[in-house]
């Protein structure tokens, strides 16, 4: 996207561009934003963030980076959202779980206007009448490398709701297990693309979405505990896009060298 060129302009521009980390500069997230100009970063150290301010984020219009590591959890304990961008901003999201949302738009994330990039990221058991893991608002956004599972919405959009003059570019990630109707819905201009994503246990059909073709079920290890490693056997290893589910086989023949992919992500178990 351009504006990740944007933020090395302005890094490079006479205010540098400052990392604050969580919670050894600033005890909470929103105290990390409000110590935050555009352009800089927020780092997360691993943990579970629950409370107030760690709840119902707002970046406030900014052009922000928050870089998880080994996975933090942002927990909003059903009481209100995980993040909102604010109006038209521009933000990066990486290496990050986001659980237990409960709004009427966007119960995990709701990102209205401007820009976003999210990589490699995981959204549970979040609720919304709209968009359940995630609603994007007039924006283009694009996904890569994440799961949506468990994720309720009660009208549209349980994984991911789009509205407005906009697109989601969704790539090598999981829906499973989202619900009721369909886990991705778009409407009012707004449209989503999933490419080699995988489909499980929605009403939209179970399979590898791709460009080319909609494969045949993946049979996760065990995705009720959000352990998406695949069966050596698995369809999904098949596909023209490779392996999509996160990295890692069950089941493997000891005569099969482990090829390299396997070690590339770790997986995801928990329950929420």
């Amino acid at each position: 996207m351009m504006w990740r060129s944007l933020i090395v302009l302005l890094a490079a521009g006479s205010v540098e561009a400052a990392t604050v980390t969580v919670p050894l500069d600033a005890p909470t997230i929103q105290e990390a934003i409000a110590a935050c100009i555009s352009g800089d970063t927020v780092r997360i150290e691993p943990g579970i963030y629950q409370g107030p301010s760690n709840r119902n984020l707002d970046t406030q219009g900014r052009i922000l980076t928050f870089i998880g590591r080994d996975y933090p959890v942002l927990d909003a304990q059903y009481q209100g959202r995980c993040v909102s961008t604010g109006s038209n901003s521009q933000i990066g999201l990486q290496g990050m779980v986001f659980v237990r949302g409960q709004v009427n738009w966007g119960g995990g994330i709701w990102i209205r206007g401007g820009e976003a990039w999210i990589e490699d990221c995981a959204f549970g058991s979040n609720r919304a009448a709209y968009g359940g893991g995630l609603l994007f608002d007039s924006c283009a956004l694009e996904a890569t490398r994440c799961v949506f599972s468990g994720n309720f919405g009660g009208y549209a959009g349980a994984a991911i709701y789009g509205v407005g003059i906009g697109h989601a570019d969704v790539t090598r990630s999981i829906l499973s297990n989202n619900g009721p109707g369909p886990a991705a819905e778009a409407a009012f201009g707004s449209a989503i693309i999933l490419d080699c994503s995988d489909l499980h246990a929605s009403e939209l059909g179970e399979g590898v979405l791709t460009s080319a073709c909609f494969d045949l079920a993946p049979g996760y290890c065990d995705s009720p505990i959000w352990d998406f490693t695949l069966p050596a056997k698995s369809s999904v290893r098949r596909t023209p896009c490779g392996p999509v589910g996160l990295h890692g086989i069950c089941e493997l023949p000891t005569d099969v060298p482990i090829p390299a992919w396997t070690t590339s992500w770790s997986t995801l178990k928990v329950r929420w």
